[in-house]
């Protein structure tokens, strides 16, 4: 079995959005792209069923990004613009960039339309070490893997 390309061991990540400044997160879940599946059945000449799976319209999707709890109020901002019905001009383009363990970017996602669904804030523990988090659910209507 040959060895990957790019050794996965160092790597590192970072979001754009357009309009904000680099997001410092923790982690992002559920960053997907897929499209539905149209069955299409026919019969042969000779009377047998044939089942065909063919591609349907792309799907949009959503993902979670956690990131710790700013003063900065940029998601707040763009939540706001969503709650107020002001979706065209919440909707913005994204960025997630893999990097190598020298900062070289090695891969892109590209999503389109990207506005924040939901907010949650987790970890509001008396003592606790790490701090509250912020967990931002967006919604994207596109996303374009791309090599670096």
């Amino acid at each position: 079995m040959a060895l990957p390309e790019v050794d996965p061991t160092g790597m590192s990540f970072g979001l754009e959005i357009d309009g904000f400044g680099p997001w410092a997160i923790a982690d992002i879940v559920g960053l997907k792209t897929e499209q539905d599946v149209i069955q299409f059945k026919e019969s042969t000449a000779d009377g047998h069923v044939v089942v065909r799976q063919l591609p349907g319209r792309p799907r949009g999707g959503e993902c979670i990004v956690s990131r710790r709890v700013t003063a900065d109020g940029d998601a707040d901002a763009w939540l706001a613009q969503v709650r107020s019905g002001d979706i065209d001009d919440a909707r913005r383009n994204a960025v997630v960039v893999l990097y190598d363990a020298e900062l070289r970017p090695v891969k892109r996602y590209r999503l389109r339309n990207v506005w924040p669904r939901a907010l949650e804030v987790v970890g509001l523990v008396a003592g606790e070490a790490r701090g509250p988090v912020e967990r931002i659910t967006l919604v994207y209507d596109d996303m374009e893997p791309e090599t670096a």
